[in-house]
Formats: structure tokens, C-alpha cells, sequence
């Protein structure tokens, strides 16, 4: 390369004015043609009034060849490369950083047009270029540029003139890209708020919220180029990916909840609230909301709500050139209206899932309230879970861990005749059995590797072919009653939380059913029990005994009745303390019990009295069950706070009248008198009326 020994490697810094003392009439003529050039081209797009401006370059310069290239330092990256003039190939297209370490990083650290060393090209360079002369390109922006002109071996050496050409040239060019450049960018800013305008509308007028996922990626389509693209939606600590464009298996792909700890990009967008970009992206790097394969520009925009990620918009390329700032803003715009719009639809859908959920419970409330039995209470329950979530399957056990059994078994949905039957251990074997030692819902999905379940239970859930599964414990103020469960086929979209806190609601419901039946049956059981013996009391006593009365007649058969006294049991009392008088009592009804069966009816009469109903029981028979209750009572001491005593009581026995008609009351008055008479003959004694 022949520059010649006063220009070689020395920078040439002279400004215009100096240029100007000379007499240079042939450069001022090359920049007038230069100017009238530039003119044909002003209303042209940016790359072609580039290509002009080029061109012409090499012409004012008698160069063989000019280009013009344009740098984005913040990602090294050439971004727009432009060649002009005869011969193209002198000095070829090379990388960023090629350019930076050879001519343009000279011209960059002079700051001026300079005649290139020979030791910056390559020695492929070297073998055709004979001179080289390159000049930084003063813009606004943070982007940086050069121009250089090429001639070959043979063609002419590059003068102190052409420098000064070459200076004016490149202010020129920066005023001239600079200029074009606002323009495209208003022009492009213009289309880009009408395009905005009409997909932002799009997506804040649906309340849809499929729809505004589908207008979010959709709209991005022809605002820029890209590969795939998605939007993930923050739950908890995990992201779903809730749409996608442009990748396969999206079905797959949105099913996953990745979380934010451990996915690096995720973990960034939501502790800066800023973008993150990546370049060259390996296949085994990717995330899979970035599409499959390499992914060589990618980037994620936070989607912010109230001072908080609520999602992420994610756009990839597996080629072509990296996102430039335009496309920033065209992301940003749409990540901020997708906010919007993504929050609008989802207060719509949560106001419309809690009118539902509402309506659901007070329909379901309000039937419990027309129900005496508890088992249709349950019933009305498990139907209202089935409608309202959906589910095909619903079922609701009542358990007693203490006795490791299953009260109720309830069954609803459109599939609850193929909800198998199990006993307590193979409830307890599956997620039943989970919740009821966690006493935690928990959803289940068929493709997950359960294993909080036992191996059986997994066979059963296959071979039922169920798919995504919800099981939530029945409990009340801390008492749990059982477990709910819900499941779904397999192929059938999967439960979602929103739908594990119906189900939720739905128990909460059952709970207070089965509490309340438990309330009922206590405040029941209470009146109707002695409170001293839990014997029935006189009440409960003649209910039972007069449905037994009535059964029995309808039957033909007879019923007979016991009535015992304690002998002396007032010198019980004055004696040893009404405390020990009750001792006394309880044992009396714990041997009288003891010596009769369990369909007897035995009740506290009244102080001393008890009395026994026995159905479908002659007078005969009755004597005899009499006679073994007196011995109970007589055979062995009482041992009481007062010591060992010694108890005897006497009994009269009845049998119901011939021809029928008699009461309970009457039946036991007979009773009454039998027995008063065996206190008439010394007590300790049965008689028959």
C-alpha cells in the first residue's frame, strides 16, 4: 500500500477554514457536486439516500470504493453496512469488533479523517487495497459511524485535499443521516402510535381474558418480526405460561408453572421491573416460553401493575438482527397496555367467578335449610361442586379416624356412577388419606409423579383414567370430618387454584351441615337422656316406649315392662351423702343393662325408679329377665366413696292387655303397682302384675 512517506500513519486533523486559505477550486467543486447529488435523494427512504450518499462519495474522491457503516456499541453489533463505488469487494464486510480494532476504531481514537497504517488491515486487505482513507461520522445518538474510501494497488494514492474532502463529507453525512433518521423515526413513531392505538383498543375494550392474550401476541405480529412469543402470568411464586404464539405444542407449554427462584431470567424481570435480553441462546439454554430450537436475540418485558410484576411478555428470533430500540418501545408500549387490559379482565373474571361462587353457596345454603337429614344435605353439597366448578366426578366421605371407618359415602357429577367404592384403608392408602394427615388441600394432575399416594391407589387412578384431581379436608372450627374430592378425565383441562378454593367452600359448607347434624343429635341426645345415669330420661322413655307399644301391636305381638325401686335408698342417702347416692344410682343402670338385651328400652323413671320396655317379650319371659336384674343387683356389694353397701331393690313386671289400645303409660302403671307390691312383702323381690 503506497500512501507516501509525509501522509503514512500521520493523522490529518485540518479543518475547513484551513483547507479554505488554499486555493482548492477542484475540492470545492467535487463538494458542490456532492451536495447536488445528496438533493435528488432527500425524499427517499433512509438506506436509499444512504446508498446515494455513498456513491457519491466514491465519485467526489475518485475512489474505487466507498462504505459507510453504522455501530450499536451497547450489544457490539454492526447495524446498517453500505457500499458504493465500482468496485465492491476491496474492502470486504466484517464483524463489529474487526471494524473497532482496525480503521474505525483508528478514526474513533483520532476523531478525525486519517490515512488507515497498514498494520490495521488484514493481509488479505493488504494484497489489493493500495490506500485507504476512513472518517469518523459525528450523530446525536448513542450510535457511532465511519466512511471510508478504498482504491486499489494500481489506482491513485489518497492526498492532503481528499483528507479535507473526506472531513467535510462525514459532517455532512451525520447531518444528513441525523436528519433522515428523525424523520423515519417520526414517520415510524406515527405508524407506530395508529398501530398501537388500534391493538391497545383492541385489548382494553375486551374483557375477554383469552381474548386480550390473543390480542397481545397478535398485535405484535405486524409491528415487528419474530420467531415465537408468549405471555406468562404470575401466581404465587410460580410463572404460568398462559399464551403463546408461534411455538409448538402450546397446549404443553402452557400447563407449566416455572419458578421465578430458580428460572434467571424470570427472577431479574421481577426484581428490576426492567427488560431482560439475551443473545445465542443454545437449544438446551433456552427457556421453554422462548420456542424450541436455538434462539439467537431474545427478550422479556416485565408486565407491571400497581408497582408489581404480574407477568412477563417474551419475544425470541432464531435469526436476523437483534431488537433495536424502536422495537423496544414498540414492546414496552405493549407491555403497559397489556398490563392494563390483562388486570381489566381479570377483575372482570374474578367478579364474575365470585357472583358465581356466591350464588352457587347461597343456593346451596339455602337448600340445607330444607333438608332434615343429613345425608341429603351432603348430597345437595356434592351436586352444587359438581355444577359449579365443573367437575365429572365429586365425592364426600365422612370418616371416624378412632374407629378407622367411613360414615358417609356421598356421590355427584355426571360420571358418579363410576366413582368406585373403597373401604377406609384404601382411603386412606390414596390422597384422601394425604389430607386427612396433612388436613391440606392439594391438586393433582395425571401426568404428575405422585407420591403421596400409595401404589394402589396410583393403579386405581389410572385405570379409572382420571386426569387432574382436587382433594380438600372437611373440617369445622378446627374438627375435621372427612375429606371432598373432585376429579376431572384425562385429556380435560386441569383444575386450577381458583377451583381448589371452590371446592374449598363447597366443604365448608358440608362441614357445617355435618357439625350442625352433630349439634342437633347432642342437643337431642341431652333432652332426651338422665343426665346422672345416661339412662333415657322419663320423656325419651315413653317416646320410645310407645312407638315400640304401637309397633308391636301392628306386629300382633305383646310387650312387656319392668319397674324396679331401690330398697331403703333413702337411708342411703341420710346415711353416707347424696354423692354416694349417686354412685349408687350409676351402677344400678349399668347392671340393669348388663342383664338385659340391647333392644330393651331402659330409662331413670324418676329418683330411685327405673324401668324397662321389652318388646315382643311375654310375661313369663319378663318375669325371668326380672328376676335377673334383682340378683345383678343383689349378688355383690356396691363399692362406693362410703365403703362396700350392701343393695337390694324390688321389681314389678307387666304385659300388655289383650285386644290392644293400652299406652305406654298404662303398660307401666301396671308395672308400678306389681312392683309395690313386692316392697308390701319385704322388698327385694319380683312380682308380676
Amino acid at each position: 500500500m503506497n500512501t507516501g512517506s509525509a501522509l503514512k500513519g500521520e493523522p490529518m486533523v485540518e479543518s475547513a477554514a484551513i483547507a479554505s486559505e488554499q486555493p482548492m477550486p477542484e475540492w470545492v467543486d467535487r463538494l458542490s457536486w456532492f451536495h447536488a447529488r445528496i438533493r435528488q435523494a432527500l425524499d427517499a427512504e433512509v438506506g436509499e439516500v444512504l446508498q446515494y450518499a455513498v456513491d457519491a462519495v466514491a465519485s467526489v474522491l475518485d475512489a474505487d470504493q466507498a462504505s459507510l457503516h453504522v455501530f450499536e456499541p451497547s450489544i457490539r453489533d454492526v447495524r446498517r453496512s453500505v457500499v458504493g463505488g465500482p468496485h465492491h469487494e476491496l474492502f470486504r464486510d466484517r464483524s463489529y469488533d474487526a471494524h473497532i480494532n482496525g480503521p474505525s476504531g483508528m478514526a474513533f481514537a483520532h476523531n478525525s479523517a486519517v490515512m488507515v497504517d497498514d498494520h490495521l488491515l488484514t493481509a488479505l486487505d493488504r494484497e489489493s487495497i493500495g490506500s485507504m482513507l476512513i472518517a469518523p461520522i459525528p450523530l446525536r445518538a448513542g450510535t457511532t459511524a465511519t466512511i471510508a474510501v478504498v482504491n486499489g494497488s494500481r489506482s491513485r494514492t489518497f492526498t492532503r485535499p481528499d483528507i479535507t474532502t473526506m472531513s467535510i463529507v462525514a459532517h455532512e453525512l451525520g447531518m444528513l443521516i441525523d436528519s433522515h433518521e428523525r424523520l423515519a423515526a417520526e414517520k415510524s413513531q406515527r405508524r407506530l402510535a395508529e398501530s398501537l392505538r388500534e391493538v391497545t383498543s383492541s385489548m382494553v375494550s375486551s374483557l375477554d381474558f383469552t381474548a386480550v392474550l390473543g390480542a397481545l401476541l397478535n398485535g405484535l405480529e405486524p409491528m415487528m418480526p419474530f420467531t415465537a412469543a408468549s405471555v406468562l402470568l404470575r401466581e404465587g411464586d410460580t410463572m404460568r405460561v398462559m399464551a403463546t404464539h408461534g411455538i409448538d405444542n402450546p397446549s404443553e407449554i402452557q400447563k407449566s408453572y416455572l419458578k421465578m427462584a430458580t428460572d434467571p431470567i424470570l427472577k431479574e424481570v421481577v426484581e428490576t421491573q426492567g427488560h431482560v435480553v439475551a443473545h445465542g441462546l443454545a437449544a438446551d439454554q433456552a427457556p421453554v416460553y422462548a420456542g424450541s430450537g436455538e434462539i439467537e436475540h431474545f427478550i422479556a418485558m416485565p408486565l407491571v401493575s400497581r408497582n408489581r410484576v404480574i407477568g412477563v411478555l417474551t419475544v425470541s428470533r432464531s435469526q436476523g438482527n437483534p431488537f433495536d430500540l424502536e422495537q423496544l418501545i414498540v414492546l414496552d408500549a405493549f407491555s403497559v397496555q397489556g398490563a392494563v387490559a390483562i388486570q381489566n379482565a381479570r377483575l372482570f373474571q374474578a367478579t364474575q367467578e365470585s357472583l358465581a361462587k356466591t350464588e352457587t353457596l347461597y343456593q346451596t345454603a339455602q337448600a340445607l335449610i330444607a333438608f332434615d337429614s343429613l345425608t341429603e344435605m351432603l348430597q345437595t353439597v356434592v351436586d352444587g361442586a359438581a355444577r359449579s366448578i365443573p367437575a365429572r366426578q365429586v365425592s364426600l366421605q365422612t370418616v371416624s379416624l378412632r374407629e378407622r371407618r367411613i360414615i358417609h359415602f356421598v356421590r355427584g357429577g355426571e360420571d358418579r356412577n363410576d366413582i368406585a367404592s373403597v373401604n377406609f384403608e384404601e382411603l386412606w392408602d390414596g390422597l384422601g388419606g394425604w389430607v386427612l394427615r396433612n388436613k391440606e388441600p392439594v391438586i393433582s394432575n395425571a401426568d404428575d409423579d405422585e407420591r403421596r399416594e400409595g401404589a394402589l391407589a396410583r393403579k386405581r387412578a389410572r385405570n379409572a383414567r382420571l386426569g387432574s384431581r382436587m382433594v380438600v379436608p372437611v373440617r369445622f372450627r378446627g374438627k375435621l370430618f372427612g375429606i371432598m374430592q373432585a376429579a376431572k378425565m384425562r385429556g380435560e383441562p386441569e383444575f386450577d387454584r381458583r377451583d381448589l378454593e371452590l371446592l374449598g367452600a363447597m366443604a365448608n359448607q358440608a362441614a357445617m351441615a355435618v357439625e350442625n347434624a352433630r349439634l342437633f343429635d347432642e342437643v337431642q341426645r341431652l333432652a332426651n337422656t338422665d343426665e346422672l345415669t345416661g339412662l333415657s330420661n322419663r320423656r325419651d322413655l315413653f317416646d320410645r316406649g310407645q312407638r315400640e307399644l304401637d309397633r308391636s301391636v301392628r306386629n300382633g305381638q305383646v310387650v312387656s315392662a319392668l319397674m324396679l325401686d331401690i330398697d331403703s335408698f333413702k337411708s342411703v342417702n341420710d346415711t353416707h351423702g347424696h354423692s354416694v347416692g349417686d354412685e349408687v344410682l350409676r351402677e344400678i343402670a349399668v347392671r340393669i343393662q348388663d342383664a338385659v338385651r340391647d333392644i330393651d328400652i331402659v330409662g331413670r323413671y324418676g329418683g330411685e325408679e327405673f324401668a324397662v320396655v321389652l318388646p315382643e317379650t311375654q310375661l313369663d319371659i319378663a318375669v325371668v329377665v326380672a328376676e335377673r336384674v334383682r340378683a345383678a343387683i343383689a349378688s355383690r356389694p356396691f363399692d362406693t366413696e362410703g365403703g362396700l353397701l350392701e343393695i337390694q331393690a324390688s321389681l314389678g313386671v307387666a304385659q300388655t292387655e289383650k285386644g290392644g289400645g293400652e299406652t305406654i303409660g298404662h303398660l307401666l302403671d301396671r308395672a308400678d303397682t306389681a312392683m309395690y307390691m313386692a316392697k308390701a312383702h319385704g322388698g327385694d323381690l319380683v312380682k308380676a302384675a
